[in-house]
């Protein structure tokens, strides 16, 4: 089965001067995998997102500049319905933003590693992926400080959902993918802010359902460069 983004899962929301951050999504029968860009603003510690209550959700990645947070989060085999993402902080955030939808076809394990790229002071950002498998996707997770939505700045990049804060505390968050991709090859997410903003992004790979357990590094993998 090839991987499908479902464009009626993708979802955002926001919160100001708050220690979590609730996200209503629509999660179709079948999907393989759920998954979050946050933000997260002027916040110290640490932060967990969980899924209907229950599922906890996975931190693939994380990266921060000038008190922007950014990560990504992923379940595989999300329950099916419409239920809620709660993202809940150590300590208050200024502003909390979050974009999710769900994908079908994907593998359901994932690599661990870590990869990150920052700008204090940009209006775009790239971030180079190479994908785990043939016809396998690349996700990322975009947040800046902007106060507009961002854009696809050029390349093969689809923004599935964003968001943006444009009050006191400005701020921007996009989930991103690239796929299929085939052969397995070095993609690029290059993504704009919009105007001069502090910008982080994250970016992972996931295979396809059909590679199979054990199969090529896992379900993710995970790699970042940019400008």
């Amino acid at each position: 089965m090839a991987i499908s983004f479902d464009a009626g899962s993708a979802a955002t929301n926001q919160s100001e001067s708050a220690t979590s951050l609730t996200i209503n999504v629509t999660v179709p029968s079948g999907a393989t995998l759920l998954a979050l860009a946050f933000l997260g603003a002027e916040a110290s510690g640490s932060f967990t997102a969980v899924w209907n209550g229950s599922e906890s959700m996975t931190s693939v990645i994380t990266a921060s500049v000038s008190n922007y947070h950014s990560e990504l989060f992923c379940l595989f085999n999300p329950t099916a319905g419409s239920h809620s993402i709660v993202v809940s902080a150590s300590s208050a955030a200024s502003i909390m933003l979050g974009a999710a939808g769900a994908y079908l076809g994907t593998h359901t394990s994932m690599e661990s590693g870590t990869a990150t790229n920052t700008s204090g002071a940009a209006t775009s950002i790239t971030v180079a992926q190479t994908t785990v498998a043939d016809n396998a996707w690349a996700l990322s997770a975009y947040v800046g400080s902007a106060n507009q939505d961002p854009s696809v700045n050029s390349g093969p990049a689809v923004i599935r959902a964003k968001t943006h804060n444009p009050t006191s505390d400005f701020g921007q968050v996009a989930l991103c993918d690239i796929g299929p991709v085939s052969p397995a090859a070095s993609v690029t997410f290059d993504i704009a802010a919009g105007a001069t903003a502090s910008i982080a992004i994250v970016a992972a790979s996931v295979a396809p359902a059909s590679v199979g357990g054990g199969g090529v590094r896992g379900g993710f993998g995970l790699m970042g460069v940019g400008r």
